[in-house]
């Protein structure tokens, strides 16, 4: 379909956060393709695992009886087997075989690659937007803002923008609300908690992600009512690319008027990134902030579950695509491509904040280092201007918008939390979604009064991500 519409003459750009290999298959389409800076190309070929539990069942005492007309029905070979029967092997290999190539054929007809080209970047995988513009594979590396002047030099003429979905919805809601207020400065308070997500992968009602916030920060900036911008941070982090496209719109924000950051309790890593580009950031004596550094790692299960008789069988066709298996620990070549990845996200965050507080990095250095400092050392130290609470954060933006300390301001309180259908509101929760294994984990850990720490389950949860977590989690009593 995508390629019909190319044919027929219909420019298509493709934007996103990252491309896998699903993602990079549909973009190949497209005759512009672009990523944000701190997004990884993570295609790295076709890969297939199986599981398998028969010698679990054994143990337990419990049969899967079944039985298959035809060699290659493999279905029951799960639960009787510790690996594939030769048939089934077979069968997969030339399946891996087939949409490997299918996948690398469409890639390189898309990009004008030869097919050689993307074999050798599949095997390098995962990469940085830069590394792989540079092989190719996509043309520009930007953010959502750079889309209107890409369309603007391709088009050479005025267009008009129809967003669609939920940011749509928002932005027409924003909108609508702006039109009830009165023509009064206001003064915006963004009540940001929880940690920083996708927004995929989870439904929380305390998360900080962009598929909410990026589009209220945009009606924001087009607001010109709005004199400025107090954005209340509690949260210790999480996603660095989350945290990097949130950051994004705060500085495009702070162009346009003042942004204040009033810190919580913890506002540290991925909490501190988001704040880096304000104009002035004001935190309370005891808050916990810093931790400017980045985290990453797998869960390696593999020499568990085969204790449990769980074994895994896996054929995959680039080297690069079992960086993230957690059946094994990583390789020297992989654990090299995974520490320079993490090392390109912290020279990133190290950038974001320098930039923000105009120093040098050679400076923030020994202060980053993911080290987490109270609120009286972060002023000693640069990292925030102020101490106090929201009456300081609101004079601060007030002398900030150029306001008088006598005229009138409006202050708008806006809590921005995830949508919910109106039906699930009188479901029972977990009801409409399935209960993962990090949940699991939790309720078990519970159970012998363990708790375990939120970055340690965002960990479990994304593997392939860096993080901007805080180390540890500390509770002041």
């Amino acid at each position: 379909m995508l390629l019909r519409l190319r044919q027929d003459g219909i420019l298509l750009i493709a934007k996103a956060d990252g491309l896998d290999n699903r993602q990079l298959y549909l973009a190949s389409a497209c005759d512009r393709v672009v990523v944000s800076p701190p997004g990884e190309v993570s295609a790295v070929g076709v890969s297939a695992h199986s599981t398998f539990f028969g010698v679990a069942l054994e143990r337990l005492g419990l049969r899967f009886d079944v039985e298959a007309a035809g060699a290659y029905k493999s279905f029951g070979e799960t639960f009787t087997r510790r690996g594939p029967s030769p048939e089934s092997r077979q069968a997969t290999v030339t399946l891996v075989d087939d949409l490997h190539e299918h996948l690398v054929a469409c890639v390189a007809e898309g990009r004008r690659l030869h097919p050689e080209q993307v074999q050798a970047i599949f095997d390098h995988a995962p990469m940085s937007a830069q590394e792989a513009k540079d092989a190719g594979l996509i043309d520009e590396v930007g953010y959502d803002d750079a889309i209107d002047p890409l369309l603007e030099s391709l088009l050479g003429e005025d267009f008009d923008r129809k967003d669609a979905g939920w940011a749509a919805w928002l932005s027409g809601w924003a909108q609508a609300l702006g039109d009830v207020l009165s023509a009064e400065p206001r003064v915006v308070v963004l009540h940001l908690e929880g940690g920083i997500t996708m927004g995929e992968e989870s439904q929380s009602r305390g998360r900080i992600a962009p598929t909410e916030l990026v589009p209220l920060l945009r009606a924001l900036r087009d607001d010109d009512r709005v004199a400025a911008v107090v954005m209340c941070v509690n949260s210790s982090g999480g996603s660095a690319l989350a945290s990097d496209l949130i950051w994004r719109e705060v500085e495009l924000l702070h162009r346009q008027r003042p942004v204040i950051a009033l810190f919580g309790d913890v506002s540290a890593s991925g909490g501190y990134y988001i704040a880096a580009g304000c104009d002035d950031i004001i935190a309370t004596p005891s808050t916990l902030t810093g931790s400017i550094g980045v985290v990453g790692g797998k869960l390696v299960t593999g020499g568990a579950l085969g204790g449990l008789g769980v074994y895994t069988s896996v054929y995959s066709r680039s080297q690069g695509a079992e960086i993230y298996s957690t059946e094994r620990p990583f390789d020297v070549q992989e654990r090299a491509r995974f520490r320079a990845r993490l090392r390109s996200t912290y020279a990133l965050f190290l950038e974001r904040v320098s930039a923000g507080r105009r120093r040098p990095v050679d400076q923030l250095e020994p202060y980053a280092q993911g080290r987490v400092w109270s609120g009286v050392s972060a002023l000693r130290l640069g990292l925030v201007d102020g101490l106090g609470g929201i009456t300081q954060a609101m004079e601060r933006a007030r002398f900030r918008a150029g306001l008088r300390p006598t005229e009138p301001v409006r202050r708008v309180d806006v809590v921005v939390r995830p949508p919910r259908p109106f039906y699930a509101r009188f479901l029972p929760e977990g009801l409409l979604g399935r209960v993962d294994a990090t949940q699991q984990l939790t309720e078990l850990a519970a159970l012998v009064g363990v708790r375990l720490p939120e970055a340690a389950l965002r960990v479990l949860r994304a593997p392939d991500e860096p993080l901007a977590v805080m180390p540890e989690e500390i509770d002041l009593r």
